[in-house]
This record gives C-alpha cells, structure tokens and sequence, in this order.
C-alpha cells in the first residue's frame, strides 16, 4: 500500500543534476585517494565508532564551499588536511573532487560546455583553499551558487548531520526559517538581494558624497568669484606701487653713486700714506736684524757653559749616590750573614732534638720486643688450662643431661597431671576474668561511658552552631557579591561618566582650537599697519559694516591722538531731521565724540530707499544702507554693493569681538568640562578603591565561608559518627548481658573438673629424688662453665695484648722513620747555610774598598764644577748687554709698525668705506632686480619720468610708497590665481553633477531591484509554505501511523521576517508545541520536517548521518519504508550513515569504512541490490 505522504508529494520537481562520484584525497583521516560511487537508490554507510564515517559528510560539506572550520569538526581551515601518524608522514595538500553528470546541459550556462562537471575544493597547508570547476579556478562563491542552485549546499536541508534533528528541535522559530527559505529556494535570493543592498549604501554614501562635494564646489566658485574682483583691484594698487617704487629707487641709486665718488678719492689719499710709512719701518726693521744676528752665538755660548756646569753637577751626584747605594749595600750583606749564623745555628739545635727522639723510639721498641718475647711460656699455660676447663665442662655436660633426661621422663608424668589442673585452672580463671570483662563493661556502661565520640546531643547542638555559623557567612559571601556588583556598577558609571567628561573636554578643546585660530589670524590682520586709527574706536553692530563704511570711509584712518589728519571736536550742531523712514547711524555706530556730528547727520534706510529719500537731504546729510550704497545731500551717489577694505575692517572686528565673546564661552565650557573630568576622575578612583575594597571583602567572606563549610562538614562527621557509637554501645549492652549469664554458668562446671583434676596430682611423688639429682649435676656444671670462662677470658686478654703491642712497635718503626728523613733534610739544610755564608764574607770583603776610590772621584769633580760655572757667568753677562741693545731696537721697529698699522688702518677704512658703497650699489641693484625686475638703467623707463622732470623729495616718495603700500594692504588677502581656480572650480562642478545624476539612476535601479527581490522572495515563501505544510502533515502522519500536525508563521506577518512553529499532536494526545514532546516524538517530528522540505524542493543528493540513532526498532522500519518510497519515486540518490541493522539491509549498497592503522581510514564497498540478484539467480 502506498503511503499516505506520497498523495501530496511532487516529486517531479527534482533537478536534474545527478552526482555520481566523490573523490578524497589527504582529507582528515583519508590519506590515500579514496573514491565512492554515488549511484541510484539508496547508499550505506556503516562502519564503527570513529572510523572516518562522518568524515565522508564533512567532506561534501566542505567541497561544497564550507568556510567555517567548526562546522567540519576543525580548530582552523589547515586541520582538515591529513596530520600524520606514527607511521605515516603528515601531508600538506587536501583534495575533494564532486563530478556531476551533466549529459542534459541543465548546468548554469558558464559551466554548461560538457558533459560532466567536475567541481574540486583543494587546501595547502598555510596557503588557503581553491576551487576549480573542470579544471578552471573559479570563486567559491561561485561554487556556493552553483550548488545553491540545485538546492544543495553545505548547509542546505538536504544535507543532515549529526545533531541536526536536535537543532531543529531546539531551534528557535526565526531560526528554523532558513529550512523554509531553502525549500522556497530564496537563499541564493537573499545573498543576491543582501549583495543588492550593499551596493545600494555604497551608491547612498557616494551620491552623498558627491552631493557634499558639490555643495562644497559651489561655495568654492563662489568665493573664488569674489576673490577674482579683489585680485584685480590688487593689480591695479600694484602696478602704481611698482611706479612709486622705481622712483624711490632711483632717487636711491643716484645718492649712492655720489657717496662712491667721494670715497674713492678718500682712498687714494690714504694709499700715499701707507708707502710714506712703509719706508720708515723698513729702515728700523734692518738695524734690529743685524742685532738678532749675533744673540744665536751668545746664546750658543752661554747654553754650552750652562751645560759643562750641569754634567759636572750630575756627575757628583751620581758619585754621591754611588757612595750611598755602598754603605747601604754593606749594611744588607752583614744583616744577611748574621741571619745565616742563626739559621745555621738552629739547625744544629733540631739535629739534637732528632737525635734524642730516635733514641727514645729505639728504646721503646727494645721494650716491646722484650715484652713479646716473655709472653710465649705465658701463651702455652693459659692453652693448657683453658683444654683442661674444657674437658671438665664437658664431663659435667653430659652428666647433667642424663640426670635431665632422667628428669624429664618423671616430670612428664607429673606435668601431665600438672597441666591438666593448670588448664582446668587456667580455664577457670579466664572465665572469671571473661565475667569480670563483661561485669566491668556493663558497668562502663551503665555509668554513661557508652560514647567515646562525645555526647550526640551537644555534638548535634555543635552542628546546629556551625550550620548558623556557615549559613551566616553564606549571606555574608552573598552580601560581599552584591556589594561587589553595586561598586563594579558603580565603577562602571564612573567610568562611562569619565569617559563622557573627557570626551566633552575633548569636544571643548576641538571648538576651541579654531576659534583661537581664527581670532589669531583676524589680529595679525588687524595689527598689520600698527599704526593706532580712529577706525579702532568705533564699535558697530553686526550686519550694518559696509554701512559704516561708505558713511566713514577713508576719513577713520586719522589718527585719534592728532596730527597732521585728526578729527576735532565741535560739539553737537542743531540740525534739520534726517528723512522720515530713515534711523540716524549713530543708533548702530558708537565712537569718539568727534564724530557724533558725522553720524547725527547720517541715515540709514532700507535697501533701494536711498533714491526717494536723496531729495529730502539737506547740507551735510547723507543717507547709506547695510549694502554700502551712498546718498549724499549734493546729489553724489555710490550704488555699488561691493566689500570695501574699510568694511571689511569693521567685519573683521566685529567677527573678532563675536569670537573673543565666543572664546570666552568655549574656555567656561571647557573649565566646566575639566571640573566634570576631575570630578569624574576622582569618582572613577574612589569607584575603583571601592571596588577593590569590596572585592577583599569578597574574598575575605570567601574564605570565611569555605572555613566555615569545613567546620560544618567536621562537626556533621563528628556528629554521626557518636550516632553510629551510640547505636553500636546500646547493642553491646545487650550482647555483654547475655555473655554474662553464659559464662557463669560455665564456670560452675570448670570449678567442678578442678576439683577432680587436683586430687590426682597430689597422689604422684616420683620426680622429687630425681629433680635433687639432677640440681646437682646442674651445679657441678656451672662450676665447671665458670673456670672455662675464666681461662677463655685470661686467653683472650693475653691475644689483645699481643695484638697492641704488634700495632705499637709499627708505629715506633715508621716515627723513626720519619725523624730519619728530618735529619737528612737538616744536614743537607746545614750545608747550604754554610755555602751561603762564605759567599757574604767575599762580598762583605769585596766592598770594603769601594767607598775611599767613590771620595777620590768626587774631591777631582769639585775642582771642575768651579771652573765650569766662572764661564757660564761670562757668558751671561755678554748675552744680556746685547739683549737690552736688541729690546731697543725692537721698540724702534714696534713704533715704526704702529704709525705704518695707522696708515693702513686708515686706508682700510677708506677701502671698506668704498666696499659698503659698492655694496650698497650692488644691494641696491638687487633690490631692483629683485622688486622690479629691471637694471638701474630701466629706472628712469620703469618711474615714467618724462624728459627734464626731477624727481620728487626722498622723503615725499616714501610718503607715497607707504601710502600705496597701505591701500594694497587694506584690500587684504588676496588668490592670484582666483579666476583660473574658478574656471577649474566650475569644470568639476559640471563634472560632480554628471556623476550625481549617473548615481541617482543606479540608486533608483538597486532599489527597484531590491523591491523586486522581496516581492518574489515573499510570494514564493508564501506558496511554499502551504505546500511544505501539506507534506509535513502527511509525512507527520505516516511516520506516527495517525495524529495531527502543521505548522505555523509567528512573531510577524511578513513572511520574511517571521519564525516558523511546529505544533503537533501524536495519536492521543492533545495538539502542543514541539518542545512539549517526549524524545522520541521530537525526533520524528523534526524528521517529518526534514522530509517535507526535501519533498518540497527535491535535491539530486540526500545525506542523512545517523539520524536513525534516536528511533526504536518500528519507527526504524517506517523511516526505511519513508525513504524506500523517496529513492523509487525520485531521481533522487540518498546517502546514509547508520549503525542500525534493520537499516543497513534497505540499502541498495553499502560502503564500509574501517581503520585497519591507526588513524587512516579505508573503504570498501559491497552492491547489495546486485549481489540479491545473483543469489536470486543462482
């Protein structure tokens, strides 16, 4: 009968991609190539724990583009590859090869040109992985869609790994979306509308972009216009300062050349003077030569003396010390021969002490041998006495044995009777010492000794105390946690405030910084003439600049202090009113009292008011508005709205009062913003301390408590233990009775056999006479024992004697010895001394001589000395009357030199006067060159100086120059490159809007294409729904043979947003959610979802890994039977991993996987269907 399930079924819908074959090589376990087919119906595998089974699934996973390493059981992607074992090497490349049969062409059209498709996943080991498609590489991406395609992939539903089904189980419903998704076949859908949307924000943010780009272009032109009409007037002020300039610079020029002239007549009078003293100094300079010819040989003379007188003096020197060295020498040698005298005498002193020791060896050793000489008759009588002592011992030995023996026999009869009355009694008394045991024992323990342990009440109220005590410092753990907690929050609020403090004082500082920048800028703007004007005095609202300016104008540049242009207070001057729709200026403008009659007599009107008022005016009244424009009462009128340098002026001050109010702002919120730090800052370390103060708290309490925990434990072990004694002490009780009652009555009947025993002892009498004899014989012994231990002890004294005297006379032979080889040493030490002494004498001898022969030399060398110092005096006198006739000269010559120094130092200043001119020239025409680009011949040319005109007063020209200067200035900062900038400014404008317009239309396309998406995504998830619903309720119920069950869209009511709810009803038992089930319930449920999907959207290849694991033997059978009717219905190939018995007979093939070495898996293979057709056959 067909199953239920199969009437909703269409499975005419699986793709026709068919994979046929799976190839591993170097992929975990799997080192060798290890190929399987994948063929029609349903394959096996089976094999035992943790022989590579599973290994075979995560390969498909993974050649079907899986990137995460977990998902195949891996820390990271290089683990996949084979690690080696201890026989084989590891390797460094892995390989999975899928082939796909493609016969139909129903591949996606890049890789529909054959027909078979050959998909390969390769990984080197620290190079990533690769794939190719028939030999191509491809993206992985590429593979991922290919697959995607089919309705496979490495987590498709198609695929179910182990733990799969408790996922789904587990799941929560958003996440069990994705099952209907691919069974809807939108997951590529999502990746493609996911891709969409980031392009879609990529575009946004360009065309923002552009857009920011654009507006900044814009206000770029527009300046850059402005800057272009400022540019031009700039050229026009320069060009008549570059004028102004050639004139000054000619009259600079002319001036220098007549300052040359007169110095280079200076010079050439200087030069004459320098010959003139020349002359004088070289006639000294000849007289001073010849006397500093003849100083050398006076000197020469004087140094030869000097030097006759010095070797005589160190020779009497060396003399001197010579006879010293003589003496001191003589001393050495006589203390050194009387040290030998010694040395020679206490040598002979230790011969004596050397002959005396060996003289005393030699008489103790004579004794010795004459001691071991005696002793040899005293060794024989003490052998003969201790054989004789031993003979009587024996004779007295064996006597007293026999009477032992005798003894014994008489004594065996008595001790028999003996020991039958001492059993007896023996036996009785342990009975009374067993009654009195047990009596005492009662007793111990009817007096309450019964526990040892301790009382079991006070131990049980000690078990009560430490559990208070655990329990208390179990809250006060608890307390230290929540404390712990409360200053970690706290900790963390403080923390998060000093972040947001300093981040606020981050923030102050970034508004601070170019406020400062700017009003930097606008003073050095302001201070650049450093000249103080009445323009800054007035003070002007905001927004009515270019007004002041065009009522003021040029007149503010006077100074305030007077001078040659000043203003002058007059006081107020009555006047007619201004116009009627006019404000006097004064109500925006304040300023010195001097001006009060300019701004009484000034109006300011709305803009283009000014022509209908004009008329109105009388003397001295004008009118202006904010845009600058002029009416004067005498019909002047100024229409043009253009910044001029005065109102330009008044912005720049007014902007400089707004950012210094502005600084002033930003530095209080920026003193506010540190305070907060600070504040924050010291909350964060009291924060901290806190919570390192808690945390020891913690530990404290910790430990406290696991104190505590020990103590109870003890006290509970304590406690139970007197328990156990107490129960054990009750039963002895009742043990100790009954023994008690036993054993008097068991003594009864002992006392009764004693009584017998007893009287047939006291009738035997026989051992008396034998035991006297044998006492005697016993006597006799010892006494025979006690003269043998005497002998044997004077034996054994007299064999110590000998030993020491042996060990003795040893000694004395090697002491002399050695005192022998001392003497030798000294003799040989006595010989030396007396050569060593002879030899003093003879050098004693030799310098007794040397002193007299040292005296001689040196009475000869005094004589010489005398001479020798007569003629260096000589000498000296010679040399020093022609070095006063030479210092003479010298000064002669310095006189000389120091008129000729002046004659050149004159001309020197003549020279350098004419220098600084020449420099003054050349540095004038740099100058030229430089700020005019012209040769001092152009200047004429270059000022405009018409034929026969003079120029005008240096100090006039500077004037004017300065003048000029200071209108260039007042047109401010100015971009000479203005109107070319402007023209590139608006050639990127007309560019930037192209490409504004070009992104308007991708943003408008990815939109419509995003739309497009969610439209087809949720129609095909709305109508994959009922059917996936319909083939869960029919699978539901032929899995569970009856019930119920759907499932469910919650959490929202779009489709793409929402989770999807299993609710089932098992027969009898009502409709709950899936959660609710018991195991075995779930499992099948999930199954039955597993299998709608599959049957929703059919892939080629179904892999299910052991997802029979969970089911009992029926519902086994039912899940064979349900893929049974899938394999036959479909062209669908399932490949399943099992250990089920019943499921492996179902399989059309079966692959085993064994691990024969450890660590490499194999596989084998075995056509079921094939081989049942053989048997059939045969």
């Amino acid at each position: 009968m067909r199953p239920q399930w199969y009437i909703c079924g269409s499975l005419h819908g699986v793709p026709p991609v068919r994979l046929t074959r799976v190839a591993l090589t170097g992929f975990k376990s799997f080192v060798e190539e290890t190929t399987f087919e994948i063929g029609p119906g349903m394959t096996g595998v089976v094999g035992p724990n943790g022989c590579g089974k599973s290994n075979l699934v995560e390969a498909l996973r993974w050649a079907m583009g899986e990137h995460a390493p977990r998902s195949v059981r891996a820390a990271e992607m290089d683990d996949v590859i084979f690690d080696g074992t201890a026989a084989r090497p590891a390797r460094n490349l892995a390989e999975i090869r899928i082939v796909i049969d493609n016969e139909d062409r129903s591949a996606p059209p890049a890789f529909n040109d054959s027909d078979t498709i050959e998909i390969c996943r390769r990984i080197r080991r620290g190079q990533g992985s690769s794939f190719f498609v028939n030999q191509r590489e491809v993206r992985a991406r590429d593979v991922q869609l290919l697959f995607a395609d089919s309705a496979l992939g490495a987590r498709s539903h198609a695929i179910v790994a182990q733990g799969h089904v408790d996922a789904i189980i587990h799941a929560k419903p958003a996440e069990r979306r994705r099952l209907l998704e691919e069974a809807a076949g939108i997951v590529g859908v999502h990746s493609r509308r996911h891709e969409a949307e980031l392009r879609l924000r990529s575009t946004e943010e360009n065309l923002t972009r552009v857009d920011d780009l654009l507006g900044a272009q814009q206000a770029r032109l527009a300046v850059l216009r402005r800057q272009a009409r400022q540019a031009a007037r700039y050229r026009s002020v320069s060009d008549r300062l570059r004028t102004a300039d050639a004139r000054l610079s000619l009259h600079r020029w002319r001036a220098a050349q007549e300052e040359g002239e007169a110095a280079r007549s200076e010079l050439d009078g200087a030069r004459q003077n320098v010959t003139a003293a020349a002359a004088a100094a070289a006639e000294e300079s000849a007289r001073q030569a010849s006397l500093q010819d003849e100083l050398p040989e006076l000197l020469e003379a004087e140094s030869k003396a000097s030097a006759a007188v010095q070797r005589i003096a160190h020779e009497r020197a060396l003399l001197n010390r010579e006879l010293d060295d003589v003496a001191g020498r003589r001393r050495q040698l006589e203390t050194e021969r009387g040290q030998t005298r010694n040395d020679l005498t206490r040598e002979q002193e230790n011969l004596s002490d050397i002959a005396r020791e060996q003289a005393t060896l030699r008489d103790e050793q004579e004794t010795i041998e004459a001691e071991t000489r005696g002793q040899a008759e005293t060794r024989a009588d003490l052998e003969s006495s201790l054989a004789a002592a031993r003979t009587v011992l024996e004779t007295a030995q064996a006597a007293q044995a026999e009477a032992d023996r005798a003894l014994t026999r008489a004594e065996a009869q008595a001790a028999a009777l003996a020991q039958d009355v001492d059993e007896k009694a023996g036996a009785l008394d342990r009975l009374d010492g067993r009654i009195a045991a047990t009596e005492a024992a009662l007793q111990d323990l009817a007096v309450g000794d019964q526990t040892p342990l301790g009382d079991p009440d006070a131990l049980e109220a000690d078990v009560r105390a430490v559990d208070a005590r655990a329990d208390a410092a179990e809250a006060d753990e608890t307390a230290a946690r929540s404390r712990l907690a409360e200053t970690e929050k706290t900790g963390e609020a403080a923390a998060e405030s000093l972040a947001t403090a300093r981040a606020e004082l981050v923030a102050a500082d970034r508004r601070l910084d170019p406020l400062r920048a700017e009003r930097d800028t606008l003073a050095i703007q302001l201070e650049a003439s450093g000249k103080r004007t009445l323009a800054q005095l007035v003070k002007i609202q905001p927004g009515f600049e270019r007004a002041a300016a065009a009522a003021l104008g040029d007149d503010l540049e006077a100074d305030p202090a007077g001078g040659p242009v000043t203003w002058h207070d007059l006081g107020e001057l009555g006047a007619s009113a201004l116009p009627t729709g006019s404000v006097p200026l004064s109500e925006y403008v304040s300023g010195p009292a001097a001006l009060q009659r300019r701004l009484a007599f000034t109006g300011v009107v709305d803009d283009d008011a000014g022509d209908a008022l004009q008329g109105e005016l009388v003397p001295g009244q004008r009118l202006v508005d904010r845009t600058g424009a002029l009416w004067r009462w005498d019909g002047y009128t100024h229409s043009s709205g253009e910044t001029t340098p005065v109102s330009r002026r008044f912005q720049q001050k007014n902007r400089f009062d707004q950012l210094a109010r502005a600084i002033d702002a930003a530095e209080q919120q920026r003193a506010e913003a540190e305070a907060r730090a600070s504040a924050a800052e010291e909350h964060a370390r009291v924060a901290d301390a806190g919570t390192a103060e808690a945390r020891a708290a913690l530990n404290r309490a910790v430990e406290t408590r696991q104190v505590a925990e020990l103590e109870r434990k003890a006290a509970r072990d304590r406690h139970a233990a007197a328990l156990a004694a107490s129960v054990e002490v009750r039963a002895r009780q009742a043990s100790l009775g009954e023994a008690h009652a036993r054993l008097t009555e068991e003594r009864a009947l002992h006392q009764q056999s004693l009584d017998d025993a007893r009287a047939a002892a006291g009738g035997y009498s026989e051992a008396a006479p034998l035991a006297q004899a044998a006492e005697e014989r016993q006597h006799e012994t010892e006494t025979a024992l006690t003269e043998f231990n005497r002998a044997l002890e004077s034996h054994t004294r007299m064999q110590e004697a000998e030993t020491h005297r042996h060990q003795r006379l040893e000694t004395v032979r090697q002491q002399w010895q050695n005192w022998e080889r001392r003497r030798a040493a000294t003799e040989q030490h006595q010989v030396e001394l007396r050569r060593r002494l002879d030899e003093l004498d003879g050098q004693v001898a030799a310098l007794e001589l040397k002193p007299q022969e040292l005296e001689k030399q040196l009475e000869g060398l005094v004589d010489h000395l005398a001479e020798a110092e007569s003629r260096q005096q000589a000498a000296a006198d010679a040399r020093v009357s022609r070095e006063s006739a030479l210092r003479e000269a010298n000064q002669a010559v310095a006189d000389a030199n120091n008129r000729q120094a002046e004659t050149r130092e004159a001309m020197a200043r003549a020279e350098g006067a004419c220098k600084q001119v020449e420099e003054r020239l050349t540095g004038e025409r740099e100058r030229i060159r430089e700020r005019l680009g012209a040769t001092p011949d152009q200047l004429s040319e270059l000022a405009g100086l018409k034929e026969g005109e003079t120029l005008a007063p240096r100090d006039q020209l500077e004037r004017t120059l300065e003048r000029l200067h200071r209108e260039r200035d007042n047109v401010g900062s100015v971009n000479l490159r203005a109107e070319a900038e402007a023209d590139e400014a608006a050639a990127e404008i007309d560019k930037l809007s192209e490409s504004r317009s070009e992104l308007v239309q991708a943003v408008e396309k990815l939109r419509s294409a995003i739309n497009r998406l969610n439209r087809e995504a949720r129609g095909r998830l709305r109508n994959t729904f009922g059917t996936v619903d319909q083939h869960f309720q029919s699978v539901f119920k032929t899995l569970f043979q009856g019930g119920e069950a759907r499932l469910e869209l919650v959490d929202s009511e779009d489709p793409l947003e929402a989770g999807l709810e299993i609710v089932a009803s098992p027969p009898g038992k009502q409709l709950q959610k899936i959660s609710l089930l018991s195991g075995g319930e779930k499992a099948l449920a999930a199954l039955s979802l597993i299998f709608a999907m599959f049957l929703t959207r059919p892939a080629p290849l179904c892999v299910l890994d052991e997802v029979d694991a969970a089911l009992d033997d029926s519902n086994v059978e039912r899940f064979c039977a349900l893929l049974t009717e899938i394999a036959k219905a479909s062209n669908t190939r399932l490949l399943v991993v099992t250990h089920h018995p019943f499921t492996m007979t179902q399989m059309d093939r079966l692959y085993g996987v064994t691990m024969q070495e450890p660590g490499v898996s194999t596989m084998v293979s075995v056509d079921l269907a094939h081989a049942e057709g053989l048997r059939e056959a045969s």
